[in-house]
């Protein structure tokens, strides 16, 4: 039991590099594919999983370069492909653990399409929305776009859910039969971005030849999650199709009062969920329906493509530098699966969005009077 790891290799090439009187050609033997696949070799499913594909593309030289003869000679950085087939980092992904509570929060067979106790708590500030704010004109913008943000657009949102109340409690419906029928399947997008970075030195050959290279990596990922939920044994199923969408009807208005409905009633939870996981850990430990999830499992997709140029070369006696690719390519698609047991409370540091700038711009004009309270959401 423990890790495996497996190794697949493309037919070699061997080429030979020599000076233009010497007998003794130097021989070397690289390889241009190879797959790597690594796991956890572990009794159920869903353990870690990694495989990486790897590949090199170049125009390999053969000929006469000043004082040395070359025969589909490859620069020695080049001659395997897991060198310098890193990837490049793709800022603002948050820890698989976040990633996990994202998911379970999303999917959770209890979530609230409408969560009207906040609605009804919130209708008492209805009339402020059309009160008309003094002072210069840019205090009356920065007032019309907090009150759109925390007033206009959250109520337009949930009166939009009330007029298609029919069909969301049909949908939450079909997901309460697939759960007690063997489990409700659910996958979820949790994170995409693209990241570049850049290394202006690699020596790639040593010897009577020599030269530099420069790359440039670009780096896509895509993340996603999936899990399974389960019924609680001790709350079965309603029996009868009206108490199955009563129960529906609780999950999609969120017809309770718990943990969930004080935190959106605090005015400072948005902010607070900007940089952390606590609106969706509590989100995903919302229980009306009675079902709980299995192992989370997380999936990330990296694919680099590597572009090295050649910068410099030796010149001496002659060389042309042809013996060095002007250009070569390196690609590395990586696929990860990790097995996460239960959703946490973390931290994170995420690029703003340009409405969240605007909302923060805003408060900070508004804040300067010392006059404004931060809206509940």
């Amino acid at each position: 039991m423990g890790n495996r790891i497996r190794v697949s290799d493309s037919p070699t090439l061997t080429g030979y590099k020599a000076g233009v009187s010497s007998t003794t050609p130097s021989y070397e033997t690289h390889w241009f594919e190879r797959s790597i696949c690594e796991e956890d070799v572990l009794p159920g499913d869903g353990n870690y999983f990694n495989v990486r594909h790897l590949k090199t593309l170049g125009k390999w030289f053969t000929g006469v370069d000043g004082n040395g003869r070359f025969d589909q000679w490859v620069p020695t950085a080049f001659r395997n492909p897991t060198q310098y087939t890193g990837h490049a980092t793709v800022s603002g992904r948050p820890s698989n653990s976040a990633l996990a509570t994202e998911l379970l929060a999303k999917t959770n067979p209890s979530r609230a399409n409408v969560d009207i106790p906040v609605f009804i708590a919130e209708l008492k500030d209805l009339p402020d929305l059309v009160r008309k704010s003094g002072g210069s004109l840019i205090r009356q913008c920065a007032d019309a776009n907090l009150r759109y943000q925390f007033g206009l657009r959250p109520l337009i949102g949930d009166l939009t859910s009330m007029l298609n109340w029919s069909q969301l409690v049909d949908n939450r419906v079909k997901e309460l039969e697939a759960l007690h029928s063997g489990g409700l399947r659910r996958k979820r997008t949790l994170f995409s971005g693209v990241g570049l970075s850049s290394n202006s030195f690699i020596p790639a050959e040593s010897g009577f030849a020599s030269c530099n290279y420069r790359s440039n990596t670009i780096t896509r990922e895509r993340d996603w999650g999936f899990v399974r939920w389960y019924p609680d044994e001790l709350i079965p199923l309603p029996k009868g199709n009206e108490k199955i969408r009563s129960q529906a009807r609780r999950a999609v208005f969120g017809l309770t009062i718990d943990a969930v409905t004080a935190w959106e009633l605090i005015p400072f939870s948005w902010l607070i969920d900007w940089y952390s996981s606590v609106g969706d850990y509590l989100q995903s430990k919302r229980n009306i329906v009675g079902a709980h999830p299995g192992p989370v499992l997380i999936m990330q997709e990296r694919n680099s493509t590597l572009q090295f140029t050649r910068t410099a070369y030796d010149t001496s006696g002659g060389k042309t530098g042809k013996f060095a690719p002007e250009v070569i390519y390196k690609t590395n698609l990586e696929k990860t699966r990790w097995r996460i047991a239960s959703p946490s409370i973390t931290a994170k540091l995420p690029f703003l969005s340009g409405r969240q700038l605007s909302i923060l711009g805003s408060l900070a004009i508004l804040q300067g009077s010392g006059k404004y309270t931060l809206p509940k959401r």
